[in-house]
């Protein structure tokens, strides 16, 4: 099966793209953990998307930051977004 390229809003691609870089370290040490990254910069990482969600809101109010799990380099990846970008 071909692996599907992953098409995000131009808004987060820097913020995925940090995810990448980390995704092997980051699934050895926190595996079902999310992430918070803004930017280029990883902002913390917690046990659960609404503990996630909400330091993120506390920290960044309504710009925009990524959440997300953390899975095995190569998995199907998941995002949570802020409803503002979905069309």
């Amino acid at each position: 099966m071909a692996e599907t390229e992953l098409k995000l809003p131009s808004v987060l691609a820097q913020e995925y793209e940090a995810y990448k870089k980390l995704q092997t370290k980051l699934w050895e040490k926190f595996r079902g953990g999310f992430v918070l990254i803004k930017g280029s910069e990883l902002q913390g990482i917690y046990p659960d998307r609404a503990m996630a969600m909400a330091k993120g809101y506390e920290k960044f109010g309504t710009d925009s930051f990524l959440v997300k799990e953390i899975f095995a380099p190569g998995m199907e990846p998941v995002f949570y977004i802020r409803r503002s970008f979905v069309r």
